[in-house]
């Protein structure tokens, strides 16, 4: 826990009081919005950490390729909390597999090796994707939308991670029909 995490956990915990006392009507907005930073900065904290920590796992293997690929997807992050919009740190990892995994289709040989192996390290940050019964069932659950785009929208809304819109998409077409 930082400095900074810290005293806006001080701050939390005391506006949290004032709202038991009953005084904190216009503190209400302020607890909601220390809420959200403190929830925001656990998450975010916890995949940065456990990139460092393969990081130094990797070091102490000395395992040079697994470490230029975890400090790559480290950068990946980084960077992409200095954007104007930043995406949820799981986004830019899933978007970097998705781009990886496209790419298995160019490369032969001692590059597709390499290739096959940076994948099976990154997808240790990804979420395993769905089955396709687990996804049929999520489909059943809001077929009754009737509108396939709406019904896109709705089990998207509920995956977190993989999101195989193609496969999704043919399941819901079977099942409108």
């Amino acid at each position: 826990m930082n400095s900074i995490q810290f005293e806006l956990g001080k701050s939390f915990l005391f506006i949290k009081k004032l709202r038991l006392m009953g005084i904190a009507y216009p503190f209400s907005l302020l607890y909601s919005f220390l809420h959200c930073i403190l929830m925001f900065e656990e998450v975010s904290v916890s995949v940065q950490e456990k990139i460092n920590q393969e990081i130094k796992e990797a070091m102490k293997n000395k395992d040079k390729f697994r470490i230029g690929t975890l400090k790559y997807i480290k950068s990946l992050v980084q960077n992409n909390g200095l954007t104007k919009k930043p995406l949820p740190e799981l986004d830019v990892i899933i978007g970097h597999h998705k781009k990886m995994s496209k790419m298995l289709e160019v490369y032969s040989g001692d590059a597709l090796n390499n290739l096959e192996k940076e994948i099976l390290i990154i997808e240790e940050f990804v979420p395993k994707p769905l089955s396709e019964e687990e996804l049929s069932s999520l489909i059943d659950k809001h077929i009754s939308l009737g509108n396939m785009g709406a019904i896109m929208k709705a089990v998207k809304s509920e995956i977190t991670g993989f999101f195989d819109g193609s496969l999704v998409s043919s399941l819901i077409k079977s099942k409108l029909s």
